[in-house]
């Protein structure tokens, strides 16, 4: 008895959580561009391919997108494929909504202009986001001239904030010129004109 009840409850949860995989989230692709430009500030277009997995938690995979930091940017920073995005499986059961929890992007190229630094500075100093990862990704600086002038491989970036400790923060693992570094940067809400900003290179 013991045993079936283990095998009952496992496949009941498993059921639970495979459910949303039926809906048509062709038919969300809207909601979800509206959504995680108001939770990440950021805008996901021409999104295709969508499926949905429930290991290890609920979320979405978008297999193709493009990225940009503005509405009205004429060019974009990335070309993303199979990017996570993470669901809150109650909105899903009571309300049929999108609501995201976190996002992570893997093995993409994001290229980068003069004004593209100042948008993503805005973006740091005055935006509230819910967390996202990048993984395993580059980071290109195309010069005036049009020519990719640097190359960064990111290894893991994470930005998010911390509402406990009220606390803004984006730490960066990577490689810069051939040198490992590890960036920090925090701004704590409680002291918002104050922001702290550590880099250490390994063996520069």
């Amino acid at each position: 008895q013991i045993i079936f009840t283990i095998y009952g409850i496992i496949f009941s949860v498993f059921l639970l959580l495979s459910i949303p995989g039926l809906f048509n989230y062709e038919n969300k692709i809207k909601q979800i561009e509206n959504n995680i430009a108001k939770e990440f500030k950021i805008y996901l277009e021409n999104i295709s391919g969508i499926k949905y997995r429930f290991i290890p938690t609920p979320h979405i995979i978008i297999k193709k997108s493009v990225l940009k930091l503005s509405k009205n940017q004429k060019n974009k920073i990335a070309e993303l494929k199979d990017v996570k995005v993470f669901l809150s499986l109650r909105e899903l059961y009571n309300n049929k909504n999108i609501k995201i929890k976190k996002m992570i992007i893997n093995k993409s190229n994001f290229y980068f202009i003069d004004n593209d630094f100042l948008l993503f500075n805005q973006h740091l100093q005055k935006n509230i986001i819910k967390p996202l990862i990048i993984n395993n990704s580059n980071f290109f600086y195309i010069n005036k001239e049009n020519e990719v002038a640097t190359i960064s491989p990111i290894k893991n970036l994470k930005y998010f904030i911390d509402f406990q400790n009220q606390e803004k923060e984006l730490e960066m693992k990577g490689k810069l010129f051939d040198i490992d570094y590890n960036f920090y940067w925090k701004k704590n809400y409680n002291e918002p004109n104050f922001l702290e900003n550590i880099i250490n290179f390994r063996n520069p």
